[in-house]
């Protein structure tokens, strides 16, 4: 994947997991219902090609089999949670996306049951996992299945079948990339005409759908976290004058910290981040003056779920942004 690609592919994430938190906005229009579902699957296909283009053809192991059963298995668990949640707020739309059956995960192509079992585990992450709890659906279940998913991934290929997929993925992605960018434009007119009646939504998916532009001196991670958990990234990858840009999608407040105690979170010298809002921060001007080894991102919710873009430049960043309906990229 080109940086070009890499950074549309981060845009497309934002923007939808945007359409995913204002959900009751739209969910009752087909339209949008429907090109959100396939710009969903689309940006899958992306992520799946990505993966296999970027995976050495060394290495790869043998037990195929038993990671596609562990993964099916533990789809069909969330599958059954999320059906009969989709039908006690008797919501068929979403029903009828993540209606599968064990024999549809096991008897299809590896990338079928792949795209369809990260379409489960994606639905089950964007819901509070306090709202699937009486559906026997816990957090470990959901991180549980996204190992298992990666495990499967993984564990596909064998030398020479990875030379072959590598090939075909570098092909498929200038049309797949095509298909995104003609759905993506669809939805932009599709959620300005709503304008006039939510407009701070309608601002929030403009926002999302700003494309950060990635140069040879930058980094960029997207996390998604569990209410009270944290993360490290970028462990000795920068040094003091570096800047962070932290892209925050979600309606909560989150921290960042600078550490180099991996295992326990700091009480001072964090950063807020407010919901829906992007800042760049200097290291380690910006952190009280500390300067560690890690960033530490932290969820401090108890209830939703965090997610985030956080960009590493050791030159300047800049961004540029699409205005809706008038897609260029």
């Amino acid at each position: 994947m080109t940086d070009r690609q890499a950074n549309y592919h981060n845009m497309a994430i934002a923007a939808l997991a945007e359409m995913d938190a204002n959900n009751p906005f739209w969910s009752s229009n087909t339209k949008i219902s429907a090109i959100v579902t396939a710009a969903k699957a689309t940006v899958n296909s992306i992520s799946l090609a990505e993966g296999i283009q970027s995976q050495p053809a060394t290495g790869a192991t043998k037990s195929e089999h038993s990671f596609w059963v562990t993964a099916a298995q533990k789809s069909e668990h969330i599958c059954l949670g999320l059906k009969a949640y989709y039908t006690d707020i008797s919501d068929m739309t979403n029903f009828d996306i993540v209606n599968f059956t064990i024999s549809d995960f096991m008897h299809c192509t590896k990338l079928e049951a792949t795209l369809r079992m990260q379409l489960v585990h994606d639905k089950a992450a964007a819901i509070t996992i306090a709202t699937l709890t009486p559906f026997n659906i816990v957090a470990a279940d959901i991180t549980g299945l996204q190992t298992a998913i990666t495990n499967f991934a993984n564990s596909l290929p064998q030398r020479t079948i990875m030379k072959a997929n590598n090939k075909t993925a570098t092909a498929q992605l200038p049309v797949l990339f095509t298909t995104l960018r003609g759905q993506l434009k669809q939805l932009d007119f599709l959620v300005g005409t709503m304008k006039v009646t939510q407009p701070t939504f309608v601002s929030n998916y403009t926002n999302a759908r700003k494309i950060i532009n990635l140069g040879k001196t930058q980094q960029a991670e997207e996390l998604h976290l569990m209410p009270k958990h944290f993360e490290v990234i970028f462990g000795r990858k920068f040094s003091e004058g570096d800047t962070f840009t932290v892209r925050n999608h979600s309606a909560i407040t989150m921290e960042v910290f600078i550490t180099d105690n991996t295992s326990v979170l700091p009480t001072v010298n964090g950063v807020k981040i407010p919901s829906k809002t992007d800042m760049k921060l200097v290291v380690s001007k910006d952190f009280g003056g500390v300067f560690g080894h890690w960033l530490m991102v932290n969820n401090p919710n108890a209830l939703d779920d965090l997610h985030v873009t956080v960009i590493l430049a050791h030159g300047k960043s800049h961004s540029s942004a699409e205005e809706m309906g008038n897609v260029t990229n």
